[in-house]
């Protein structure tokens, strides 16, 4: 489980930068050596960049919560990705029971099957 310190490094103008070093101590109860994880906040945008750069994945990492939490009550919307949104508008794909299909061996639902799941990973790819 890991657990964060933060230090203030540097304040260049609206850019805040931090240092947090996360301690992490597996399930055993052995302590590993702190990992330093540098941290930028820019106060005009409420912008986090973390080095670990887990955010380009998707989701903000703890580092970038971590420093956002000082500074914000809640997570600003250009964070949220719209799938999250409850105002989201999803495209559903016809499902393969509505098809009536008969496919008698493994070749034919491929070929029934795969342009449908191509057009599932576009959507999740694209959200």
């Amino acid at each position: 489980m890991p657990s964060c310190s933060k230090s203030q490094v540097r304040v260049d103008g609206q850019i805040t930068t931090f240092e947090l070093k996360e301690r992490v101590v597996d399930k055993d109860g052995k302590l590993h050596t702190p990992k330093a994880y540098e941290v930028l906040f820019i106060k005009a945008e409420i912008d986090v960049y973390c080095i670990c750069r887990l955010f380009h994945k998707g989701i903000l990492c703890r580092h970038a919560l971590y420093v956002l939490n000082e500074f914000v009550d809640e997570i600003p919307s250009h964070y949220i990705l719209p799938r999250w949104r409850k105002d989201s508008k999803r495209k559903y794909v016809e499902s393969c029971e509505s098809l009536n299909f008969e496919a008698s061996n493994r070749v034919q639902r491929y070929g029934i099957l795969y342009p449908y799941t191509i057009t599932i990973i576009e959507e999740g790819a694209s959200s």
